[in-house]
């Protein structure tokens, strides 16, 4: 019930350059970035920077082989949760969330 409450509630945070409105301060923060030209998370590996630590982390799995985002029906994993979610849509086509893609989804083709 709180959760419902807080999709309800007024925008407390505004940023006056654009006037996009928050309802969290985390995510009035996060905006601000937006609109600086500071590049505070540096990549250890290549001279490549980002606003967040989020999108750092995010680019370092270009490095790695962790495929953290796996698809149980096929096994398959992912670097990106993007990588998982298209291939899902790939697979079963839009869906409304309350029903499970696992029960009508198709098989991968090389698998059968």
């Amino acid at each position: 019930m709180n959760k419902h409450k807080i999709n309800h509630k007024e925008n407390l945070f505004y940023y006056k350059d654009c006037g996009r409105g928050f309802k969290f301060e985390q995510d009035f923060e996060r905006h601000k970035l937006a609109h600086t030209e500071g590049r505070p998370h540096a990549c250890g590996l290549f001279s490549k920077a980002f606003k967040s630590k989020s999108d750092l982390n995010t680019h370092m799995l270009t490095y790695s082989e962790i495929r953290p985002h796996v698809w149980k029906f096929c096994s398959k994993a992912y670097k990106r949760k993007q990588g998982l979610k298209k291939n899902v849509e790939n697979r079963c086509g839009s869906l409304p969330p309350n029903i499970s893609r696992t029960l009508i989804c198709r098989p991968v083709p090389d698998q059968m």
